[in-house]
């Protein structure tokens, strides 16, 4: 049985799928764990103090996804590539490790202020992408579409249909610069229950 060649996307097409209704489920489902992380600790203290432990748990969760969403949507909305799986090592990753696993939940990571570093984060990055767009607009450089181009779309498709098809061969490997790294993946069907990225 041969051994077909693995298709990752390319940077360039990875940002094909990164539209203004993807931008959009990021902020979503960042707002859907900050909903969830208040409305149990309305059911406890305001600071989140004393917080039972499967509560504790459910909160870092929460907060946790919030953040990696965050921390990625920065980046996405500067028209970079956001980065998936965060560098081990990176503060970035370190922060979102001691969100998830410090116990208990209290001064720096205090539930109440690190919702509130959340939702500041949020604000920056709305704030962020109307200015980089309007920027973008001004110098006559592309805005990110709201919807994926189906035409480009279907080039893809046919193309990762060709590639499973045709079984490698030495020398035959096409490489256009970029790493090999996952793409992130968004529902189009804009429900913010679901995570916009597929993590490794």
């Amino acid at each position: 049985m041969p051994n077909f060649r693995k298709f990752t996307l390319s940077s360039g097409h990875r940002r094909e799928f990164i539209t203004q209704r993807c931008v959009n489920q990021y902020l979503l489902f960042i707002s859907d764990r900050l909903h969830k992380v208040r409305r149990l600790l309305e059911q406890h203290t305001a600071d989140g103090t004393g917080l039972p432990a499967e509560h504790e748990d459910a909160v870092a969760k929460l907060l946790y996804h919030a953040f990696h969403k965050l921390f990625d949507l920065e980046r996405i909305v500067a028209y970079d590539d956001p980065l998936v799986r965060l560098d081990d090592g990176s503060p970035e990753r370190d922060f979102i490790m001691k969100v998830r696993t410090n116990r208990p939940l209290a001064g720096d990571f205090a539930p109440a202020l690190l919702v509130s570093k959340a939702d500041a984060l949020r604000e920056a990055c709305v704030t962020a992408r109307a200015v980089n767009d309007a920027a973008r607009a001004a110098a006559g450089i592309p805005v990110r579409s709201n919807e994926v181009d189906l035409a480009v779309m279907t080039r893809l498709l046919e193309s990762i249909r060709r590639r499973k098809l045709t079984p490698p061969t030495i020398g035959n490997g096409e490489d256009d610069g970029s790493a090999d790294t996952p793409s992130p993946r968004c529902d189009v069907s804009g429900s913010s229950n679901s995570d916009p990225t597929e993590r490794v």
